[in-house]
């Protein structure tokens, strides 16, 4: 699958994604709370896995959260936390 990683952590306004040697057609990121609601859903091509990708979570509370990035045969969760 590759490499996801996920920074500023902790973060204020934003979080950059990351992805090294991801050989898959696609994924999915989901951030959700730790009560399991999704707080941000994406689909992302395969072009994308090229370049750092830039995430606006502004709008979260302070607090931390859980960002999935799954493709068809792989899932990486890291945890991050909002200043």
């Amino acid at each position: 699958f590759g490499t996801v990683s996920v920074y500023p952590n902790p973060f204020t306004d934003h979080v950059v994604l990351s992805f090294q040697d991801i050989r898959s057609s696609g994924a999915t990121i989901r951030i959700e709370n730790l009560l399991g609601q999704l707080m941000y859903s994406r689909e992302i091509s395969r072009d994308l896995f090229d370049h750092n990708m830039r995430i606006n979570l502004s709008s979260l509370s302070a607090g931390m959260y859980l960002i999935s990035v799954e493709t068809e045969n792989s899932r990486q969760i890291r945890r991050i936390v909002k200043e």
